[in-house]
């Protein structure tokens, strides 16, 4: 969690939240620099007081005491951030391997008006369009297959499991 604690009256805010621990009641009417000094104990003390409660909770009650805080959001847990959810920022995608997934798209809309897909389909499996681009590019059915039996083209790494 982040929190920033802006002056003496959030200072003597968090301190009634968190119990006024012992370690800090020096520390009460102290000014900036002597909190800035005391930083370590301070962290120390936060933690004990929201270690104690789950993220969501502690996040609320510093909010409610005037503390500008929020909960970091880590990456696997993005696609359930409501505001992310709310502007249409993931699009799912069934993927051959890991079948429905959601994946991001731009962080922006330019217009409400348009559909935000952004991606027609998951990411290519390897070697999913060989065919396609090497036809494209001319070669004929039985080029291709000798690209693929020299090993030259495949859908498999080199090296792996054939």
């Amino acid at each position: 969690m982040a929190l920033s604690v802006r002056g003496d009256a959030e200072w003597g805010a968090l301190l009634d939240l968190i119990g006024r621990p012992a370690d800090l009641e020096a520390l009460a009417g102290a000014g900036l620099a002597a909190r800035h000094a005391a930083h370590d104990a301070i962290d120390a003390a936060i933690q004990r007081w929201a270690g104690a409660l789950p993220v969501e909770q502690a996040e609320a009650a510093l909010l409610g005491a005037g503390i500008p805080a929020a909960r970091l959001l880590r990456p696997v847990r993005y696609n359930q951030e409501p505001q992310l959810a709310a502007r249409d920022y993931y699009q799912e995608l069934d993927h051959p391997l890991s079948g429905p997934r959601q994946f991001p798209t731009f962080p922006m809309h330019f217009s409400f008006e348009t559909d935000h897909a952004v991606f027609r389909s998951p990411a290519p499996m390897l070697g999913q369009h060989n065919d396609e681009v090497l036809a494209e590019l001319g070669l004929g059915p039985d080029d291709r297959a000798s690209l693929a039996e020299r090993r030259i083209t495949g859908t498999k790494p080199l090296g792996g499991a054939s």
